[in-house]
């Protein structure tokens, strides 16, 4: 196919329809720039000093008129001027946190556990340090990311909890979303819960009492030591 083939010019009917006029200047950028600008700018703004208001003023090239028509069809194109978030109702309206029932599969959570695994081999670096300092560790276990985790819940105030097992797809201030091998969903409350996870031959267990926070705060936040007691124990 010819190169002529590609590039035609447009038929005059449809140049007349569409309004466009001809580009005056040579073909340069400084020209060019020129001459798109007269074409497109309001005739009542241009003067012979366009060159000078090109280089310390803005040329809007839509008229204000049109542009308010747009914004009014297209409210989508209206910014606020400080971005608000999103309140917990929209936030339940649009959905954004809930998994499509498609993809309730445990099987395709399984890459994301092996990143996290990487994730946490390098954090914690067990393997390759001989001696291991327990505060600095639990800092650093308090604070990971806990997403794509396979996690255990060891002890509970309510017994259709205790031996659940799957994989973090969620985590909220209060709760973890668990991803289980039947392909189903279960939120397990962190208030009065005892949780366990492994990292290569080592066994970590959490306090969810400890990590009531959301992620974000969490991994910001330093925690301090606080002993076992038998009431944290006694959750049954």
């Amino acid at each position: 196919m010819e190169k002529h083939q590609f590039y035609k010019e447009l038929p005059k009917a449809i140049e007349d329809g569409a309004g466009l006029k001809p580009l005056i200047g040579g073909t340069s950028s400084t020209e060019f720039i020129s001459s798109f600008i007269k074409s497109s700018v309001e005739e009542k703004k241009i003067n012979d000093g366009l060159e000078r208001q090109l280089q310390t003023q803005v040329m809007l090239l839509d008229p204000p008129q049109l542009r308010k028509k747009e914004e009014k069809r297209f409210p989508s194109l209206l910014l606020p001027q400080g971005c608000r978030k999103l309140n917990a109702k929209q936030k339940q309206k649009l959905k954004l946190f809930e998994v499509p029932k498609e993809e309730q599969k445990y099987s395709l959570y399984l890459p994301l556990h092996s990143l996290w695994l990487q994730y946490m081999e390098d954090l914690l670096q067990v393997k390759t340090s001989s001696v291991v300092n327990t505060s600095v560790l639990n800092q650093k276990v308090l604070k990971a990311d806990l997403h794509g985790c396979s996690l255990t819940v060891c002890k509970s105030k309510c017994s259709s909890y205790i031996g659940l097992h799957g994989l973090v797809i969620q985590e909220t201030q209060n709760t973890f979303e668990l991803i289980c091998k039947d392909d189903k969903i279960r939120t397990i409350p962190k208030a009065s819960s005892l949780f366990s996870f492994a990292v290569g031959e080592v066994l970590f267990t959490l306090r969810g009492d400890h990590i009531k926070y959301r992620p974000g705060d969490r991994s910001a936040r330093k925690f301090k030591e606080k002993p076992w007691t038998v009431k944290d124990l006694q959750y049954e």
